[in-house]
């Protein structure tokens, strides 16, 4: 009995230890200024952390607009090894629907190998007449 009682201590104390190994990193981003029908916004700051060892990101997008409509928002990130220089063309796109005035949430996996950051570069707005508003962008990873 009291080895069956050690051999148990000994693999919850593992398991515990491999489970204190990753660590949840998070950033976001919120913006209550609205992205004009037409247009494309630029970003320049809140440059997300990626993390050593971690070859992912997870980027959770929420919008609406102002009035109904289907079309696409197109979201642009850019990748960078020092926070400082980015890339001049964003590597990494999401293009999303709309549901007019009812919140749209998305989830996007982003590879980050080689890269210790990304950021929000850009935002399109290709409908005719509807603006974007009510922007969230968040960020997340596990940290190795």
């Amino acid at each position: 009995m009291k080895r069956l009682l050690l051999l148990a201590a000994a693999v919850l104390g593992y398991v515990g230890a491999q489970a204190q190994q990753f660590q949840q990193s998070s950033s976001a981003l919120s913006s209550t200024a609205t992205v004009l029908a037409g247009t494309t916004s630029n970003y320049t700051a809140n440059a997300f952390f990626c993390g050593k060892g971690n070859g992912y990101v997870g980027i959770m997008t929420s919008f609406k607009l102002d009035a109904a409509c289907t079309g696409t928002i197109t979201f642009y990130f850019q990748k960078s090894i020092d926070g400082t220089t980015y890339e001049t063309t964003p590597s990494v796109s999401a293009t999303i629907t709309a549901n007019g005035s009812t919140a749209v949430n998305t989830f996007t996996q982003a590879t980050t190998l080689g890269s210790g950051y990304i950021r929000l570069s850009s935002i399109v707005n290709t409908n005719a007449t509807q603006n974007l508003t009510n922007l969230v962008v968040k960020f997340g990873s596990q940290i190795r």
